[in-house]
């Protein structure tokens, strides 16, 4: 049955499994809150150079996946979850449907109530949504578009 603790089991999870690869690409860190330029440190070089290492791993990943010829956010899944740790890369795509994957597989959600969330523009992020139901098509729009996991 999906409920908070659930989620946080499947969150744990997917983040873990990430947290052995390559830090994701898009969290480049440039300025404080106030809008100030971030001096250069040794630890945010290396956090460029990873991000930038990630950002190829994670083309290269999806590229490969297209090449296998399936299609489909569960295949893409599995496919992500058989990457070995040290070419593992992720965004919030990836971990959105490894989160599905491993909600469905290892929570027993139904695929019916398990969806890709994304947020329109001007934003730029997806999120694995949970339901304890079906969510009727007609909820399937912006601002938040659900797409039901397949």
């Amino acid at each position: 049955m999906a409920d908070l603790l659930m989620g946080h089991r499947v969150k744990e999870l997917s983040r873990r499994y990430f947290m052995e690869g390559v830090k994701s690409s898009n969290k480049l860190i440039a300025a404080d809150f106030e809008g100030r330029h971030v001096p250069e440190t040794p630890r945010a070089q290396r956090r460029e150079t990873n991000q930038d290492d990630s950002g190829n791993y994670i083309y290269q990943i999806r590229a490969e996946f297209e090449e296998t010829g399936k299609a489909g956010g569960r295949k893409f899944a599995k496919f992500l979850l058989a990457l070995r740790a040290d070419i593992r890369a992720g965004n919030c795509a990836e971990m959105c449907l490894v989160s599905a994957f491993l909600a469905e597989e290892y929570e027993h959600v139904p695929r019916n109530q398990i969806y890709y969330a994304s947020l329109g523009q001007p934003s730029d992020h997806a999120f694995c949504v949970i339901s304890d139901a079906e969510i009727p098509p007609a909820m399937h729009r912006a601002p938040i578009t659900l797409v039901p996991y397949a």
